[in-house]
């Protein structure tokens, strides 16, 4: 149980239920109650300050009751966190806030800084150099200007989380990673980073698993060139040898093989010789959009395998892309058949009718509104406390994706699912629960 505004919720009010919205009567709070005064704090932003002078001011700040002060870091192509990650913060303060304090939500859009010539021009030749530690500890310093920040959560690009987290772990912010299940991040990180999708072990036994309801004997890869997907594609290797699953091969396909005529011929090539073989399925490990051009070619070329795919960023970009060609292809997600899912849903579409309640803006809304529970109970904003929060006294939270658990940072009790997509009678492409083997 914990206290907001006069009364006591249960964890599953918090974690997820329909907010009663009640006139926010906060906007009042920390005028004039913030201990340092405006020329203080005007020293401050846009310098980079020590850990222990961010502690001190988020403490005299959390004791004058200003505002909590968190930022949310996505790229909007990867699906709708920000506007999940906004409805949490609306609801909190509708609510009554966090022990009576205002959230503050800051925001801040990936795509300014990855969309660069240089991270674009090598990733497209499959190379980095150090463009992504380059990129990421700038989008990182350029959060951290505000001195008032005490987490952020979200973070798409794989590449450049990394970086990132090094530097807010430096600063000694809180990060919640929403776009990464790479292992490497967890073995380089500190007590200041908590991983919220599961491992990628996790995600190679969930596909094997589903490899052996249908019945798959040999498997083809196909990847997208990047480290992580190299690792994936190890650890689904390891995963398949252990199911008795052979290994049919693989091609790793450069970012821009879409407008890139020698990429594209090499991968139509190896789609190509794959027709004869005796593959059960393939396996795409791959963005939204390389996924649905994998696909749209793959079938154009007659291969008529069954594919099997990697969560993707955005499902509604892909099945937009890929049209009818992707009808039956299964895709792994963390969406999850669940009472208070739909009713997000519900809330999501009435506050924002033109976007999509995608995984991601599940992912965003469970990150808000972990924080703020998290915060609630150490009665503080020191990360040090709200770390040992997450760690042994919410030992099971309820989101949106599932009962988070933290185990050394790690999440458990999240899982993954397999959807099928099919064609509804109305012509329109759906993903649905894939009952293989049920």
């Amino acid at each position: 149980m914990i206290f907001r505004d006069g009364r006591f919720l249960s964890n599953s009010q918090l974690s997820w239920g329909a907010r009663v919205c009640r006139p926010l009567f906060l906007l009042a709070v920390c005028v004039g109650l913030f201990a340092c005064n405006d020329s203080d704090r005007g020293s401050l932003a846009g310098n980079e300050i020590t850990a222990e002078a961010r502690l001190d001011l988020a403490r005299q700040r959390y004791k004058a009751r200003a505002p909590v002060v968190m930022t949310a870091v996505w790229n909007q192509q990867d699906g709708e966190f920000l506007a999940g990650a906004q409805l949490a913060a609306e609801e909190i303060n509708a609510e009554g806030g966090i022990n009576g304090r205002v959230l503050q939500l800051e925001t801040l859009e990936e795509e300014q800084f990855v969309s660069g010539t240089a991270y674009q021009f090598y990733k497209k030749q499959g190379r980095y150099r150090n463009e992504p530690q380059f990129v990421g500890t700038t989008m990182a310093k350029t959060v951290l200007r505000n001195p008032d920040i005490t987490a952020v959560v979200g973070h798409s690009t794989i590449p450049v989380i990394l970086p990132a987290m090094v530097a807010y772990n430096n600063a000694g912010v809180l990060f919640f990673g929403g776009g990464s299940s790479d292992s490497r991040i967890l073995w380089s990180s500190a007590g200041f980073y908590f991983q919220f999708l599961p491992h990628d072990v996790v995600l190679a036994k969930t596909m094997t698993q589903h490899m052996n309801h249908l019945q798959w004997g040999k498997v083809y890869f196909i990847y997208e060139a990047d480290r992580h997907s190299e690792q994936l594609v190890e650890l689904l290797r390891a995963a398949c040898a252990s199911a008795n699953i052979r290994f049919g091969g693989a091609v790793a396909i450069l970012p821009d093989t879409r407008s890139n005529n020698a990429s594209t011929m090499r991968m139509q090539k190896s789609i190509a010789a794959l027709r004869k073989g005796d593959i059960d399925g393939l396996v795409v490990i791959a963005n939204s959009g390389l996924a649905a051009h994998i696909m749209r070619e793959s079938r154009m070329l007659g291969l008529l395998q069954p594919f099997m795919l990697t969560p993707v960023s955005n499902p509604r970009l892909f099945t937009e892309r890929v049209g009818l060609f992707g009808e039956n292809v299964r895709l792994v997600t963390l969406r999850r058949d669940a009472y208070q899912v739909d009713e997000f849903h519900k809330r999501f579409m009435a506050r924002f009718p033109d976007k999509t309640a995608d995984i991601a803006a599940s992912q965003g809304y469970d990150s808000v509104q972990l924080y703020a529970d998290a915060v609630a109970i150490a009665d503080s904003t020191d990360p040090t406390l709200v770390a040992n929060v997450l760690h042994y006294r919410l030992t099971s939270w309820s989101g949106l994706l599932g009962n988070y658990t933290f185990v050394d940072r790690e999440v458990q009790n999240v899982k993954y699912y397999v959807q099928r997509l099919v064609r509804q009678k109305d012509g329109e492409l759906t993903f649905v629960k894939d009952g293989a083997g049920e």
